[in-house]
């Protein structure tokens, strides 16, 4: 599939590359659609490709077209998936336009991060909340709080300051990329 997706994006041919990726989700082929560690890579490397060339607009359509993928078409044979990597950059997305907005896709991604641990738990005893520290939303939300509220000298200096700090290269520190 990655060579396929490759090219596909290398001649900006996105909407095919978007229907490979939802082909193999949809197959359960070479990806996991119940594993976001399996379909998020194909889906980040679609999505960042799209945003380089098309901008924040396509980006943030491709992540609310791949979500409602799930929940319309994947999750009534599946049950339940975790969508929280969908909802995480939908959150990132939105950042740079509407933080209400992107606080909102954020704290549902962080409420998926629960079930993801409640479900690992298995009726153990766990401190979910504790749990739930280490994943990307988490932090998002923690530092949004602690800096939305400091002066700025207008919402479009606030909106552009969140937009640089949560770009590309704040994916890079998540994901361990140089």
């Amino acid at each position: 599939m990655n060579s396929k997706l490759n090219n596909l994006l290398d001649n900006g041919r996105f909407g095919e590359a978007a229907s490979l990726l939802k082909s193999h989700l949809k197959a359960a082929e070479i990806i996991d659609p119940s594993n976001d560690r399996s379909w998020g890579p194909y889906a980040d490397q679609v999505s960042s490709r799209i945003l380089s060339k098309e901008g924040q607009d396509a980006f943030n359509l491709f992540w609310q077209e791949l979500l409602a993928f799930f929940t319309k078409d994947l999750e009534p044979t599946w049950g339940h998936l975790h969508k929280g990597h969908a909802l995480f950059r939908l959150g990132l997305g939105r950042l740079s336009d509407d933080i209400s907005a992107a606080k909102k896709f954020l704290e549902e991604a962080l409420d998926e991060d629960r079930l993801l641990e409640m479900k690992r738990a298995e009726g153990k005893s766990a401190d979910i909340e504790k749990l739930i520290r280490g994943y990307s939303s988490y932090v998002t939300l923690c530092i949004i709080e602690r800096i939305e509220n400091e002066q700025f000298d207008s919402d479009i200096e606030k909106q552009k300051f969140f937009r640089y700090f949560f770009s590309t290269s704040f994916d890079a520190a998540i994901g361990g990329e140089n």
